[in-house]
């Protein structure tokens, strides 16, 4: 809603790039970096699909900082990556519990699901949502005409995740469309609590999503003795690294490519100076989005088996298994836990 689509159109060709190509390359980079570290090539892909797309979140907080031109393309880049990360993720996922395989038809399918069908479900609730709030103007209730508008995001986002599509790029599709013909469905009384609204809800709801990547971060960090914690911070360090370097190195790299690809005078119109590129390049931000967060916590669920597991809980699993006899309820030999065990009486929950 805040977004110019106009801006947008302008400099789709760069928006398209980065919202693909540079999560794929990303995600590559990273998961090389943490592969040559000692996690094994699953897990990597996971963790590079994970933190590959920039956060339109944590780039609406410095907004006021940054150029306009500068802050619409982070925003429009951050909009639509999620598409291609979520299937960078899937597949890694799948191809490391064996479910999936990689090949070009395959992987140009998912992608294709991924955008079009997001897309599609997009304008399909946006159309649907049109017709309703023409149906709701009439009767003139404002409390109506925007519970309408709230139900269309969610709405977009449950027919996309149906057809194992993008919920994100349907988010946004359907807001695209509704802000463009949002001044001409509802009436002015309508429009101000819709402001209002969104306003607080967005504070309140990035306020809570930051609280809770802080609680996720403090658990992570108790289940780590020193020398892991130390290991874990500068893998921490390495990754941030690997992503900035990455970036700028593509922005870089795929802006001389055009240049000597495309010579017409409007292209050379639209070109940015270093200064510009190279804030861009910085301020890729990678936050607490909620699919990105998602797909962190499934990471343990579907590849609990294939991480590696600490030391000090593989030991103490043994001795607790040695402390009990054999006999009804105990485990068949060769077995091997796949989850998280049971909490013995005396320790700390």
């Amino acid at each position: 809603m805040t977004t110019s689509l106009r801006a947008i159109r302008r400099d789709l060709r760069g928006i398209m790039l980065t919202g693909t190509l540079l999560v794929v390359v990303t995600a590559w980079g990273v998961a090389a970096l943490a592969h040559a570290l000692g996690l094994p090539w699953g897990p990597a892909w996971v963790l590079g699909a994970a933190v590959a797309p920039t956060d339109a979140t944590a780039v609406g907080v410095v907004s006021r900082l940054l150029p306009r031109r500068n802050v619409t393309l982070l925003r429009a880049e951050s909009l639509i990556n999620d598409g291609t990360a979520l299937v960078v993720y899937s597949l890694a996922v799948g191809v490391t519990v064996g479910s999936e395989h990689l090949g070009a038809a395959h992987v140009s399918g998912l992608m294709a699901l991924s955008y079009g069908g997001g897309i599609a479900a997009g304008a399909v609730v946006a159309w649907l949502g049109i017709q309703l709030r023409r149906r709701v103007r009439v009767l003139g209730d404002t409390l109506l005409d925007n519970l309408t508008i709230i139900l269309l995001p969610f709405s977009a986002y449950l027919v996309a995740e149906q057809v194992e599509a993008s919920g994100v790029l349907a988010v946004v599709v359907c807001g695209l469309v509704m802000s463009q013909a949002g001044p001409s469905l509802g009436r002015a009384a309508a429009r101000r609590q819709t402001e209002a609204f969104w306003s607080l809800a967005m504070y309140l709801l990035n306020g809570a999503l930051f609280v809770l990547v802080g609680l996720e971060a403090q658990a992570a960090v108790r289940q780590l003795s020193g020398t892991t914690l130390t290991q874990a911070l500068l893998l921490v360090a390495a990754v941030y690294g690997a992503l900035v370097v990455v970036r700028f190195l593509f922005l870089f790299i795929s802006v001389y490519a055009i240049r000597a690809l495309d010579r017409r005078p409007r292209q050379r119109k639209r070109r940015m100076g270093h200064r510009a590129r190279v804030v861009s390049a910085l301020a890729g931000f990678r936050g607490g989005r909620l699919p990105r967060a998602g797909a962190v916590r499934a990471l343990h669920r579907r590849l609990g088996h294939c991480v590696p597991r600490p030391r000090h809980h593989r030991l103490r699993h043994r001795g607790r298994r040695r402390s009990h006899p054999r006999g009804a309820g105990a485990d068949p030999p060769g077995h091997r836990p796949l989850g998280p065990t049971a909490p013995r009486p005396g320790d700390r929950t």
